[in-house]
């Protein structure tokens, strides 16, 4: 493939064609945003408006959007200028702007195509960088050749070699060392066994949403106690309840698994040149290109279904900074069996994972703090509560179930929860349903700390962090004795090995 623009030296517009794209992205945005003014118009307020009104309005709304989109294009420009050393997005309309990014930051480059980007062939091109106080800068519309070689020269830029770099074009299978492609039946087995509790909760939001309208229709002129009653004298109280479940987890299970193949559909992920290429999505398709040196944290969950299944799922967290702390950023690999697993992590740590050299388990201080705050105290409200308004003996039932199964959970979450050192590795395994370990080299490690309480002196517990760049790791209320020793260790590793943290 010929480089084009002198290899972007000179500021560069997007693909003409964008205009449609932005175009399209307005009115969308525009429409989401009123979509509750419109459906009120619809249904309330359509016959008060002459029609000829409504289009001449409407062309209005359609012209104003197209001159921006216009605009918007021809204010779009982006290159690489070489006596800084940095990649540079101008845009603006009204207010103009200039976002410069250091070449040598620039960490990951995504190529993504939504909906009406393939209605136009065209893709948004997604620069995340180290540093950035935004969670990404957007190209939002370029051809596919542009976009492949924009990506490839961006994460292989170098100043003596800006005109030869190597072209890696991620929908390309040649010699490459293929490590995993997902079929539907991985897919759909991923959705049965995943985000029961996310899913839950939405379904039930929109069913509560639902019924209270529903109510509000067809039941206005009965009162609560009224509906109760109603509820009461039927005979159908444990159908009614059955039937509830069973509709539940079937929705759970469904929208789990379209939501899995829509997103993950098509996933490959594959090695070229010491580089993971990804490729996912249905209606969305991500292109993605990573280096995995540039990998701070690598977690692999995995609960009880999976592992019957030997599924497990990884996630890779790179360089998070500005915007992006705090939230649930990283990308995704789902679906490795255990020999898959392994492979990847040889490939990540360019060793294979050895015997633990040790392994510290929190203090059971840990399990009766937790079991205090999420167990005792919430029944003792509930008791203060509802005690004055239903049968004690009911009250003080439903409060020491609470209390069992709050105490079964704790002590659950206390049993798996461990911190695992390797000669040249660590790891943190925590959780209930869901077990994630938590991996990471010690050069990765910025900073380090451990933290003591008053009352923790006398038991010689505390807690330790480690703060990356990817994010921070935590365990708490262990041997404070032992984690500094730990600490030391890993410091004396930091200072004299020749890794860099990226």
């Amino acid at each position: 493939m010929k480089m084009r623009n002198n290899s972007f030296k000179t500021p560069t517009r997007q693909s003409k064609i964008g205009i449609v794209a932005n175009f399209l992205f307005f009115m969308q945005k525009f429409v989401r945003a009123f979509i509750p003014v419109i459906i009120l118009f619809i249904v309330k307020d359509s016959s008060r408006i002459p029609l000829p009104w409504v289009v001449i309005g409407s062309g209005i709304l359609f012209l104003l959007v197209a001159i921006w989109s216009y605009l918007a294009y021809r204010n779009f420009f982006f290159y690489i200028d070489e006596k800084t050393d940095s990649f540079i997005i101008m845009k603006g309309v009204l207010a103009k702007s200039k976002t410069i990014v250091p070449l040598e930051n620039i960490q990951q480059v995504t190529l993504n195509q939504k909906f009406i980007h393939k209605l136009v062939q065209v893709y948004a091109v997604e620069i995340d960088s180290a540093g950035s106080t935004e969670k990404e800068v957007e190209i939002p519309s370029v051809s596919h050749d542009i976009a492949l070689e924009l990506k490839s020269l961006l994460l292989s830029y170098n100043k003596t070699e800006v005109n030869n770099h190597i072209l890696i074009d991620a929908n390309t299978t040649e010699q490459n060392d293929l490590v995993q492609k997902l079929s539907i039946w991985t897919l759909i087995k991923l959705g049965l066994t995943t985000s029961y509790l996310q899913t839950l909760g939405l379904i039930l939001a929109f069913f509560i949403t639902f019924f209270e309208q529903y109510s509000n229709i067809f039941l206005k002129d009965y009162s609560d106690e009224e509906v109760f009653d109603m509820y009461r004298t039927s005979d159908v109280e444990s159908l009614v309840i059955l039937y509830v479940l069973v509709v539940l987890i079937s929705l759970v299970l469904m929208v789990n698994v379209v939501r899995v193949i829509m997103k993950f559909f098509n996933y490959s992920i594959s090695v070229q040149n010491n580089t993971f290429l990804v490729n996912y999505g249905l209606l969305s398709t991500h292109n993605v290109i990573l280096r995995p040196r540039r990998i701070q944290l690598l977690k692999v969950t995995q609960n009880f279904f999976q592992a019957k299944m030997d599924l497990f799922h990884l996630k890779i967290n790179q360089v998070i900074s500005g915007e992006s702390k705090g939230k649930n950023v990283g990308l995704e690999i789902p679906g490795y069996s255990k020999a898959e697993k392994n492979a990847f992590f040889n490939l990540v740590f360019e060793h294979e994972t050895e015997k633990s050299l040790f392994e510290l388990a929190p203090n059971y201080r840990f399990w009766a703090f937790r079991f205090f705050i999420f167990a005792i105290i919430p029944a003792t409200v509930g008791v203060l509560i509802y005690m004055n308004h239903y049968d004690w003996k009911i009250v003080s039932a439903f409060c020491m179930a609470y209390i069992l199964l709050m105490g079964l959970i704790q002590y659950r979450i206390f049993k798996v929860r461990k911190l695992i050192v390797y000669k040249d590795l660590i790891c943190l395994r925590s959780g209930f349903w869901d077990v994630t370990e938590t991996w990471l080299e010690p050069n990765k490690i910025q900073k380090l700390s451990v933290s003591q309480l008053f009352w923790q002196k006398k038991y010689d517990i505390g807690t330790l962090t480690l703060h990356t760049a990817g994010g921070n790791v935590s365990f708490q209320t262990t041997s404070y004795s032992e984690l500094t020793q730990l600490s030391d260790l890993w410091l004396y590793e930091i200072e004299s090995a020749n890794k860099g943290w990226m």
